[in-house]
């Protein structure tokens, strides 16, 4: 029998309450969650986690009765990829460690969050990320993408994107458009970038900068999406 239990979130500095229940025949599994990511070892294959992301994937191990951490290295190890956190995002999962669900299971558990924190250092060094792209061009189109990405969606249109979702986008969209020195001084194309979450900004956000090819800003993006609930 589903529980429809509620807890207090935060979500780009606003609090608001979540109801459990139906939600939950949404969340994937790990297995579905796995095959969602992208990977190849021709490319450098990046990932950005947003927060209701990382918490869906918590949630889909408790379920399982397995460790996070061990799933999170598990798809490093199977599909080559490299996990982003932007520090407005590290900052969103850190108030969420002090959100308690039933009033006493932590969303997001501590020792989770200092394993996810290890990801902040991997955010592009500009010495070794190399883009033809103009940084003003990614922002202007991504303003762009929080005013009309959700045109079809009255309720996520009428929310708005919030700040850590458009800081999410700008960065992965970015990162997309250029090559990364590695180790050796070899330069490699960057892959489809992917971000992890079920926010609907985000998803549709997604779709809005793949498609603007020529219009607005006009950026070469290659973003998708690893959704962890089914639609």
């Amino acid at each position: 029998m589903l529980t429809c239990c509620n807890y207090v979130g935060v979500r780009n500095g606003k609090v608001f309450k979540i109801w459990e229940g139906s939600k939950d025949m949404r969340l994937k599994n790990t297995k579905e969650i796995l095959k969602g990511f992208g990977g190849n070892s021709k490319l450098e294959s990046f990932v950005y986690l947003d927060t209701c992301g990382i918490i869906d994937m918590v949630r889909a191990c408790k379920r399982e009765s397995s460790n996070p951490i061990d799933f999170f290295n598990r798809i490093i190890a199977e599909k080559n990829i490299s996990f982003l956190l932007t520090p407005k995002t590290s900052e969103e999962c850190k108030i969420h460690t002090s959100i308690k669900r039933n009033n006493y299971v932590c969303i997001l558990p501590e020792y989770v969050f200092n394993y996810l924190r290890d990801f902040e250092k991997n955010i592009f060094d500009e010495t070794k990320f190399m883009s033809k792209e103009d940084r003003e061009r990614v922002r202007y189109d991504v303003y762009w993408a929080s005013k009309i990405a959700c045109d079809g969606n009255k309720k996520k249109h009428e929310e708005e994107f919030g700040e850590v979702d458009k800081d999410i986008l700008y960065n992965a969209a970015f990162a997309s458009t250029g090559e990364i020195e590695t180790p050796n001084g070899c330069l490699r194309e960057v892959g489809p970038v992917g971000i992890l979450s079920s926010d609907g900004h985000l998803v549709e956000g997604i779709r809005f900068m793949n498609k603007i090819r020529g219009s607005f800003g006009g950026g070469n993006y290659s973003l998708y999406s690893i959704n962890t609930r089914r639609k």
